[in-house]
């Protein structure tokens, strides 16, 4: 295969419709897996997308030596900073406003698409330790009116859910997995 005729613009443009549009539809389920080749998906292709376009700039251009010319090193150095700021600026902006979509899409079906109740229990509290601190989830667990199986790890702080306890919920029929709490039940 020759990697040459590659057209990387597209390459990059794909990249980042697809990461996108797999945030998009599948924010809702909380697997890190969809979180992992999303962000990889949005970061590789914007930065594909950047060295598209900074190529043959002086952003794109090798290094200008201090020693050789101190102003254009200095303007390169400036120009490359606020080029990586801005980068860094789209990318974070995709993101944000992707998964503002995303939260859109699931409130839109939870309002008005077509939905069933449910009751789901609260069948473990997994506790994660990580540098950032310790992160709990609570693992929902219910029957959907045909008969499917549910189990669905909610973020919460320490003490929000109690092992056992049940909740009256609203899903989605299409995505059961999209789902909001209406009340608690005893």
């Amino acid at each position: 295969m020759n990697t040459s005729k590659i057209n990387l613009w597209i390459v990059g443009i794909t990249m980042v419709f697809v990461g996108s549009l797999l945030m998009y539809l599948e924010d809702y389920r909380n697997s890190e897996f969809i979180f992992v080749v999303v962000y990889l998906l949005i970061f590789f292709g914007w930065i594909t997308l950047f060295m598209q376009i900074t190529k043959g700039t002086i952003v794109g251009a090798d290094k200008i030596p201090f020693k050789e010319n101190k102003i254009k090193s200095l303007q390169q150095g400036t120009v490359k900073f606020f080029a990586y700021i801005v980068l860094v600026a789209i990318i974070f902006a995709d993101i944000l406003y992707m998964s503002h979509l995303a939260k859109n899409r699931k409130n839109e079906l939870l309002q008005n698409g077509p939905t069933k109740t449910a009751i789901a229990e609260i069948n473990d509290i997994e506790t994660t330790h990580g540098r950032s601190g310790t992160h709990y989830h609570a693992i929902f667990l219910f029957k959907t009116v045909d008969g499917q199986s549910i189990s669905y790890s909610w973020s919460e702080n320490e003490g929000d859910f109690i092992e056992g306890q049940k909740y009256e919920i609203k899903y989605v029929v299409e995505y059961p997995e999209m789902f909001r709490i209406m009340r608690q039940v005893q």
